[in-house]
């Protein structure tokens, strides 16, 4: 028998951590900002309803991976919510991973002109940082669907992180 986990697993930690939990930088529980998707108990399947090809063309698996679409919201919103929200929720998250991501790469380039070796390696340990919250939200991959106010408090905290270093 094979046993896929013991090669792949917590493949979705990411996104677990984004949709139900704490992100393990945050300084204390009552931090975390729960998605009430979760707090009403829907699962992946509750969103991730259309079977899809992995990566079209792509020679792999040929499997099929199970992809949200935001008809999904309508089994039990009004018709149309997912279609109106979840572009609103996303344009607003990439807009804001952007600027983010802007200072943190201005900062970044900052470092090689820090003479002070004490300030430049607390510089470093901001941006590193600033750098593990940006990351998990573009790796989370939803741009704010498995849960925007969290993944929005995420980015403000990497852009607070930065300005400290600044």
């Amino acid at each position: 028998m094979l046993d896929c986990q013991n090669c792949h697993s917590e493949t979705h930690q990411v996104q677990r951590t984004i949709y139900a939990t704490q992100h393990p930088m945050q300084d204390k529980k009552s931090d975390r900002v729960l998605s009430p998707m979760f707090l009403t108990h829907v699962e992946c399947t509750g969103c991730h309803i259309e079977q899809a090809q992995k990566k079209p063309g792509a020679l792999d698996s040929f499997g099929k991976v199970a992809k949200a679409v935001p008809r999904a919201c309508d089994n039990c919103h009004e018709p149309g919510t997912g279609q109106q929200y979840i572009p609103f929720w996303q344009e607003k998250i990439k807009q804001l991973h952007g600027q983010v991501s802007n200072r943190l790469e201005k900062t970044m380039s900052n470092i090689d002109y820090e003479t002070n070796e004490k300030k430049a390696k607390e510089l470093r340990e901001k941006i590193a940082q600033a750098k593990v919250l940006v990351d998990s939200v573009e790796a989370d991959g939803s741009w704010g669907v498995h849960n925007f106010k969290y993944t929005e408090a995420i980015l403000l905290k990497a852009n607070e992180i930065i300005s400290e270093a600044q």
